[in-house]
C-alpha cells in the first residue's frame, strides 16, 4: 500500500501543463457536447473525495458546467508528509501552496482562491498566462481577507503569477458555471473547502452548515477561509448551467449527511457521500437508493471493503448507547471517553445516559463551546482550576461573549467523587490527564474519538498513556459506514450501468451483479457515462482542452 501510495504522489507532483481551464474549438473535432467525470480524490484511499462531473464540448469547445462533489483531505497516517507531529497549521497562510507542492492537493484550474497560492507552487512546468486571468483574480481577490492571512497586494501576487507558470495555470479563469456541493461535514469530504475561490458557490445541508458554522466559531474550522456556505435543502434542486443537483438525505455518523442526484443532458449520475444501513435512521439510505435506482452511474464509498475478513454487520446506535449505561452502571471511579464531537448525535444520547445513571459528562473547552452554539442546555466545562490549552479558553470566551451559556466544575469536584463524572480529556494535551483522580483499572470507552486508529500518529503515546495509568482501553464505536453485504445489496438495489467504488483501499471488492459495469477509476482521466476512458484527443481531451489526460493530479 506504501508503494502505490508514493507512486500517485510521485504522480501528482508532476505539473499538469497541457490541460487549461478553458476547452477551446478545435476544428479538427466537431463532437456533440457530453458528459464526463473526473476524480481528484479517493482513489485507492479512505476519505479525501473529490469528483468533477462536467458538460460540454461539441461544436464551441467549451465547458457549459462544472459540479465538483465534495473537496476532503486525506485522512492523516504515517505515510503522509502532514500528518503529526509536523501539521497543516505550522504555516499560517501557505497550507494550499504546501499541499500543492507535496501532491497532496489536486491541480483544479479555476477552483481555488488566488489569495492561498504563492509562488512556486510547484518545481517545473512552463504554460502561457491566460491573457484574461487578471480580471478573474480581481474578483476574487475583492473579497475580505481572513484576518491572520499574510496577504500579497494584487501586484505582488502578479508578479508572483508571471515567474510561476504552474500557479498561472491554477488561476485561470473559471469556464462556464461551476460549483461545489459538501455531501457531509467530515474532513475528508470538505477539508479543503476554505480555499476555493469566493466566485464559486458551495452548498451544503442546513444541518451541515450549522454544524460547520458552529465549529468555525469555536476555532475549529475549515483551513483557509470560513467559506459563505450556501444551503441547499433535501430534494431541492440547484441549477449550474445544464447540470441539477438534487440532495438526498442518508444515514451517516454526522448530522446533515446527503448523497446526490445530479441529473446532466447525458444522464443521471448518483454519489453516495458516505452512508450506512445500520444506524437509527437507516431508512434514510434505503430511501436514497430507491430514489436513485436505474442511474447511469453511482459513484458509491466502499470503506468496509478495505480490511479482510470483510467481517459482520456493526452495531447500531442503540446498542452502543445501551453498552455505554451499562458500563457506566457497573465501573465503579472516574470513565474517560473519546468521541468524535462531529457525531453530535451520539455525543447527545452518551450525556443522557451518564445523567441517568448519576454522572455528569465533562467536555474540553471548544467541545462544550461547540455543544453549546448547537442549542444544548447544561453544557458542561472546567473552570479556571483545572488548566486548558488556549484554544479551549478562547471557545469558552467567544461562546459566553456570543450569550450561550456553559456550566463549569473543578478538579476538587471530580477528585472528590469520581465515580459522579464521565470525563472525555483532550487527545492532543496527554499530560492533562495527571490532572485526574485516575486509578489502575478505570476505563477508557473509545467511541470512534480521536485518535481514531492505529493509523493516526498520535495512537501510539496516546495508548502508551494509558498503559502508564493502567487505564483499560475498551472500544464502544459503530461505523458510519456500510457493511460489505449492505454495499453490495444496494448495488443491486440501484442497479445502476455503472459504478465507481471509491473511499477504499480495496475498489476491487465490490463485486456488481449481471449487467452492471465496474470501473475501478485512475485518476488524470476523464470517464464518460458509460464508463469508457475518453480519448485524449477528443473534444474534451485534447492537448490543450479542458480534460487532458494528467495521471498526476490528485489529492
Amino acid at each position: 500500500m506504501t508503494d502505490a501510495r508514493a507512486t500517485a504522489r510521485t504522480n501528482t507532483a508532476r505539473t499538469n501543463t497541457a490541460r487549461a481551464n478553458t476547452a477551446r474549438a478545435n476544428p479538427a473535432h466537431k463532437n456533440a457536447a457530453h458528459t464526463t467525470i473526473e476524480f481528484f480524490g479517493g482513489l485507492g484511499v479512505i476519505g479525501s473525495s473529490k469528483i468533477e462531473i462536467s458538460h460540454g464540448g461539441g461544436e464551441s469547445g467549451r465547458v457549459r458546467a462544472r459540479v465538483q462533489l465534495d473537496m476532503g483531505l486525506e485522512i492523516p497516517n504515517g505515510d503522509d508528509l502532514m500528518a503529526a507531529p509536523v501539521g497543516l497549521g505550522s504555516r499560517p497562510g501557505r497550507e494550499l501552496a504546501d499541499l500543492l507542492r507535496i501532491g497532496a492537493a489536486p491541480r483544479i484550474p479555476g477552483l481555488y482562491d488566488p489569495r492561498w497560492l504563492r509562488a512556486g507552487v510547484a518545481a517545473d512546468g512552463a504554460a502561457d498566462l491566460p491573457a484574461d486571468f487578471t480580471a478573474d483574480v480581481a474578483d476574487d481577490l475583492s473579497a475580505d481577507l481572513p484576518a491572520d492571512l499574510p496577504a500579497d497586494p494584487a501586484t505582488d501576487l502578479a508578479t508572483d503569477i508571471a515567474t510561476d507558470a504552474a500557479t498561472a495555470e491554477l488561476l485561470e479563469p473559471a469556464a462556464g458555471p461551476h460549483a461545489l456541493f459538501i455531501s457531509h461535514a467530515h474532513l475528508d469530504h470538505m477539508g479543503l473547502a476554505g480555499f476555493v475561490r469566493p466566485s464559486v458557490p458551495i452548498y451544503a445541508t442546513a444541518q451541515t452548515v450549522a454544524l460547520l458554522r458552529a465549529l468555525h466559531a469555536s476555532g475549529d474550522g475549515v483551513l483557509g477561509a470560513e467559506p459563505d456556505w450556501r444551503v441547499i435543502e433535501f430534494g431541492e434542486l440547484v441549477s449550474v448551467g445544464e447540470i441539477t443537483v438534487q440532495a438526498l438525505p442518508v444515514d451517516h455518523d454526522v448530522p446533515g449527511a446527503c448523497g446526490f442526484l445530479v441529473t446532466t443532458p447525458d444522464g443521471r449520475v448518483a454519489f453516495t457521500g458516505d452512508l450506512r444501513f445500520h444506524g437509527d435512521e437507516d431508512y434514510l439510505s434505503h430511501d436514497f437508493a430507491e430514489r436513485v435506482a436505474g442511474v447511469d452511474v453511482l459513484v458509491t464509498e466502499g470503506t468496509s471493503l478495505s480490511w479482510e475478513p470483510l467481517g459482520d454487520r456493526p452495531a447500531g446506535e442503540h446498542d452502543i448507547v445501551e453498552r455505554f449505561r451499562a458500563t457506566l452502571e457497573t465501573q465503579r471511579g472516574l470513565v474517560l471517553l473519546a468521541l468524535y464531537p462531529r457525531n453530535a448525535a451520539r455525543a447527545l444520547q452518551f450525556r443522557y445516559a451518564a445523567s441517568r445513571a448519576g454522572r455528569t459528562l465533562v467536555w474540553s473547552g471548544q467541545i462544550a463551546a461547540l455543544f453549546a452554539r448547537l442549542g444544548w442546555s447544561d453544557v458542561v466545562t472546567w473552570d479556571e482550576s483545572r488548566p486548558q490549552a488556549s484554544a479551549h479558553l478562547k471557545a469558552i470566551a467567544a461562546a459566553r461573549a456570543d450569550g450561550f451559556q456553559l456550566t463549569t466544575v473543578s478538579l476538587n469536584d471530580v477528585h472528590a467523587q469520581p465515580d459522579r463524572f464521565v470525563v472525555m480529556p483532550d487527545p492532543h494535551d496527554l499530560p492533562s490527564l495527571l490532572d485526574l483522580p485516575i486509578v489502575p483499572g478505570d476505563v477508557l470507552l473509545h467511541s470512534n474519538g480521536q485518535p481514531l486508529g492505529e493509523f493516526d500518529a498520535w495512537w501510539r503515546p496516546f495508548t502508551a498513556w494509558l498503559d502508564r495509568l493502567g487505564v483499560e482501553l475498551r472500544f464502544l464505536g459503530s461505523s458510519g459506514h456500510a457493511s460489505a453485504d449492505d454495499l453490495h445489496a444496494m448495488i443491486e438495489r440501484i442497479a445502476p450501468r455503472v459504478v465507481f467504488p471509491i473511499h477504499t483501499f480495496s475498489p476491487r471488492r465490490l463485486q456488481v451483479p449481471t449487467g452492471v459495469r465496474r470501473v475501478i477509476a485512475e485518476y488524470g482521466v476523464r470517464y464518460s457515462l458509460d464508463g469508457d476512458a475518453q480519448d485524449p484527443d477528443s473534444a474534451l481531451g485534447t492537448a490543450d482542452a479542458l480534460g487532458a489526460a494528467d495521471a498526476g493530479r490528485r489529492g
